[in-house]
């Protein structure tokens, strides 16, 4: 048995700055494991687990799917055995070694070979975020499931195939979707002994004021699923899906961090060492801005941002922000939320009280009426993660934002994990795993 480490009770405790922060709500926000228990009809069911559940992960990131099922087993996630994750990043892979018990078996690459006392463990629970690079909307002239960066995808499936978990789940972008058909077909033909489907979710359906669409696909053991549940799995999923609706009446900002927390002094203080050289942006971005503002009929722009926002420009970075600011502002007037790491073509701009958009591992998000930029941290505070259980300090806030933006998010995990532990045939299960 692994033995989980429980880092509140560490004795960092006295030095960590987050604990004195964090708000009842921004408690309440990450700590929502109960309500989805309550929906999915799950308490008398977990309250009662006691049967040993292995988990293994591959392109594992922050191993998010390993939080959110702790935090679904609640007292009970000492039944977790943590048998082996991959990651290739040397930063997430140090976040892993940081935050979460040893497995049996760590790997640097997911095509490395199994040790062979992995080999002899049950998994109960799989998880893949295999690369989305290939089916990314910001990925030009792709080949899609040809592209080198699509291989790791296939080997969850050999993967899957070889370890034969009782359960899994694999995530990527909604991108995903043009190669959805070709993908279902494969494993259903490969792993014909598993029920399967796959389910598009988005966060801010599920209480959470920030936005996320990303494509999930579960499967489970069909020896393994109840009786109901096996009949249509498919409908059995999108029924429970539908159960996971709710409103929130959390606004972004109360995710925030406020202006006094000593990680957003540093964020604020390093974007302003960080200014803008003098001399002319590139032709290449004063043409696509030149073709933009003609055709959005935007006239006399140069100063608007600066005018409606003075306090902004020393953060910024480049000119090539400050003009595609100038411009919007000039079309727009005032904006909440401005991600100024695209070009202005892709540059998102939130007007009103609408969710966060879309967070991603390069993202730089301006919030207009706090003066400064997201940092790393609030970043996972949005993605559902437990900051004041995880060890952030010794990543830099670029770094926090990458691995946020890279990770999945804890409510649509929860979801997923649900889905799995309402289909289960519990005896059945205990049996499978004894074997």
């Amino acid at each position: 048995m692994v033995v989980w480490r429980d880092i509140s009770s560490s004795e960092d405790d006295e030095d960590e700055p987050l604990g004195e922060w964090l708000t009842v709500e921004q408690s309440c926000y990450i700590y929502c494991a109960d309500e989805f228990r309550r929906k999915a009809g799950l308490n008398h069911i977990l309250d009662k687990w006691n049967t040993p559940l292995g988990y293994c992960s591959d392109c594992s990131g922050m191993d998010t799917p390993l939080y959110a099922l702790g935090m679904l087993l609640g007292d009970k996630k000492d039944c977790i055995q943590y048998l082996s994750n991959s990651e290739c990043n040397p930063a997430a892979q140090r976040f892993l070694r940081m935050n979460h018990p040893a497995p049996l078996q760590s790997k640097s690459d997911i095509f490395q070979k199994d040790t062979w006392q992995f080999r002899q463990s049950k998994v109960g629970i799989y998880a893949g975020g295999f690369p989305c690079t290939p089916f990314s909307s910001l990925h030009f002239d792709t080949s899609l499931l040809g592209e080198e960066q699509a291989k790791p995808m296939w080997e969850t499936i050999r993967r899957i195939k070889s370890l034969r978990p009782a359960a899994g789940l694999l995530e990527n972008v909604t991108g995903f979707k043009r190669v959805i058909n070709i993908v279902m077909d494969v494993l259903l033909k490969q792993l014909p002994e598993y029920k399967i489907t796959w389910v598009e979710l988005d966060q801010k359906n599920m209480g959470s004021p920030t936005t996320r669409s990303r494509v999930y696909i579960i499967l489970v053991l069909e020896e393994l699923i109840l009786r109901h549940a096996v009949i249509n799995f498919e409908k059995f999923v999108a029924d429970m899906v539908s159960d996971f609706d709710m409103p929130t009446d959390l606004h972004w900002r109360d995710l925030l961090l406020p202006k006094a927390h000593p990680v957003v002094k540093k964020t604020m203080e390093d974007r302003m060492r960080k200014t803008m050289k003098p001399g002319k942006q590139s032709a290449g971005w004063m043409k696509k801005h030149r073709e933009w503002a003609r055709n959005h009929k935007v006239t006399r722009a140069s100063g608007t941002f600066s005018k409606l926002y003075p306090g902004l420009v020393n953060q910024l970075s480049s000119r090539r922000e400050l003009k595609a600011l100038d411009l919007h502002t000039r079309r727009k007037g005032r904006f909440q939320i401005a991600n100024t790491s695209q070009s202005i073509h892709r540059m998102s701009l939130t007007y009103c009280d609408a969710p966060v958009p879309c967070l991603t591992p390069n993202c730089t998000f301006l919030l207009a009426k706090e003066g400064r930029f997201l940092c790393g941290l609030e970043a996972l505070i949005m993605m559902g993660m437990p900051v004041d259980q995880i060890k952030w300090e010794p990543f830099s806030d670029r770094a926090l934002m990458k691995l946020a933006g890279n990770g999945m998010h804890v409510r649509c995990v929860l979801a997923v994990l649900c889905i799995i532990f309402r289909a289960f045939n519990r005896q059945k299960l205990a049996e499978y795993l004894a074997r």
